[in-house]
């Protein structure tokens, strides 16, 4: 039988081989494997009763020495201003930099140089041999962080730091039971009252108050550059054992550094990101966390070791409380360059989504959402395409061109997956999600940097409701070491096991009462089969 085809026919047949070829080339590839999600950490092979194995993340394996520093070249924290970023290859000069926020790295060397010169010309006690520690009690506000982070670049063996996150933590500090007394006291001039009556022998050097109106016997913190410049180096190396200093948990609780556990947690925010996705000379990463926490003062020294611009907001005050709207606007400042990074907690980041999706609210950007939901089913999310093209001239307005020159955000905290599928859509960005703990410097999990998997909302514009399913918040980070305990026995070969948060590892703070060098992180928490972790 002779079958006959006329020309419709041709032309619809070809009609269709063009379409599934256009199907099959304009979608995008995943950004990551599902080999590397389906396996994200490495249990023991053995464990103890009550227990679960220990977990490690995939890359870093089990038996393999703990990464202690992001470089070789970065031995102590105070180097984080000296050393080469990372970017940067030996011998060549650092690009150019249109913008920077304060100084540049060079610059901000060459004040952390100055800061102890100062200090010792100012108050002569500190030139003795003996380890005389230096309080600091500054507000986790963006205009008094500055001084923190020079102490922090500026710190030597024989004055480590005691940050102390609020003024009651002054008497404890002053006891001497868990580390020496300061001799010093750089504190702001808000906290006058709780440093009006110190004991005899304690320097007060005042933040805040260049004027001189706060009734107190204390140097101001401008007096310390004048002699700095005339004073004499007096050279004493900082080595990776040397204390750091102390920080204070919420509870109280004193928890001790030494520079290794520093720039541990410094490599252990840099593994947060894929090789080409770091922060580099050319980029402003903004933080939504204090300075006086133990992760947010690591944060910030690896920003400046990467020569990355630094922005910080929040509360002005030790009780305050910061609207994210106003201080997601302050970035976006005609006058201060714009991030293209951000660690947020997670107000800050629904706060984000929110003004963008009511910003693509319209035809174009429903359909351009749509578009993106189908691409994070196939695991790929970016700003390349028709979509973005529809909606690209509405999201340079989001907040003054802040969300359009973001390339990367991370949450610290808590995330349902309909607000990070939302996110996806509507930033097409992904969206990192990082547990801390008052305990280490560094996170204490960490998901895939393009880890997109979550069930995709149907609606991008839609609010996400309260009673959202968690996301999980990723493997261990790259240097730690997890475990639970208080587990149900016999534990279950299949499905998620729950119990209590154990941690160890060299970004992991010295507190009395560790055994084998585990640590109580303070949550709880399930393991998936894949080892991705929720954290109760």
């Amino acid at each position: 039988m002779d079958i006959q085809i006329d020309n419709l026919t041709l032309l619809l047949l070809g009609a269709l081989v063009v379409l599934l070829l256009y199907q099959r080339l304009s979608t995008p590839s995943s950004l990551v494997h599902s080999l590397q999600l389906g396996g994200q950490a490495a249990p023991a092979a053995v464990r103890q009763p009550g227990e679960s194995p220990i977990y490690r993340a995939w890359a870093t394996g089990q038996g393999t020495p703990l990464q202690v520093r992001p470089a070789g070249n970065l031995k102590t924290a105070d180097m984080a201003a000296r050393a080469p970023p990372p970017s940067v290859m030996p011998g060549k000069p650092l690009p150019p930099i249109k913008q920077r926020y304060i100084l540049d790295t060079p610059a901000l060397a060459e004040v952390a140089r100055l800061v102890p010169l100062g200090l010792r010309a100012l108050f002569p006690k500190l030139a003795s041999e003996e380890v005389t520690p230096i309080a600091v009690l500054l507000p986790p506000s963006p205009t008094t962080s500055l001084p923190t982070l020079l102490l922090a670049l500026a710190s030597e063996p024989r004055h480590p730091l005691v940050i102390l996150d609020h003024p009651r933590r002054l008497a404890s500090a002053l006891s001497g039971k868990d580390h020496p007394v300061p001799s010093l006291i750089v504190a702001h001039a808000s906290a006058a009252k709780a440093i009006a009556n110190l004991p005899t022998g304690v320097d007060v050097l005042l933040v805040g108050d260049p004027e001189g109106k706060v009734d107190i016997k204390a140097r101001r913190w401008e007096e310390i550059w004048d002699p700095a410049e005339a004073a004499t180096a007096d050279n004493h190396e900082n080595t990776w054992s040397d204390a750091f200093g102390w920080f204070y948990a919420p509870d109280g609780e004193v928890l001790s550094a030494t520079h290794m556990t520093i720039t541990a947690g410094m490599a252990g925010i840099m593994a947060l990101f894929p090789a080409d996705k770091r922060p580099g000379p050319r980029d402003v990463v903004a933080s939504t966390l204090s300075l006086n926490t133990p992760f947010g003062l690591t944060l910030a020294l690896a920003i400046v070791w990467c020569g990355s611009g630094l922005r910080l907001v929040g509360p002005t005050g030790w009780d305050a409380e910061a609207d994210p709207n106003t201080e997601l606007s302050l970035l976006a400042a005609e006058d201060q360059p714009v991030p293209t990074v951000l660690f947020a907690t997670p107000a800050y980041h629904a706060a984000l989504v929110a003004h963008t999706a009511h910003a693509l609210r319209s035809s174009l950007g429903r359909i351009a959402a749509a578009h993106k939901l189908q691409g994070i089913r196939n695991g790929w999310v970016g700003r390349e395409g028709w979509a973005d093209a529809l909606v690209s001239g509405a999201r340079k307005g989001v907040m003054g061109g802040l969300v359009d020159s973001l390339r990367a955000i991370l949450v610290v905290g808590d995330v349902s997956y309909a607000a990070a599928s939302r996110s996806h859509a509507v930033l097409s960005l992904p969206l990192t999600r990082l547990t801390t703990s008052p305990y280490s410097t560094g996170p204490l999990f960490a998901s895939h940097f393009y880890d997109l998997q979550s069930p995709v909302v149907p609606d991008a514009f839609a609010p996400v409701g309260g009673k959202a399913q968690k996301a999980h918040t990723g493997p261990p980070a790259s240097n730690v070491e997890v475990l639970l305990r208080g587990v149900d026995e016999p534990m279950p070969e299949e499905g998620e096991v729950t119990g209590r948060v154990w941690v160890r590892g060299p970004s992991v703070l010295d507190r009395p009462g560790t055994v084998e060098g585990w640590s109580d992180a303070g949550v709880s928490a399930a393991v998936a089969s894949n080892g991705t972790f929720v954290v109760a």
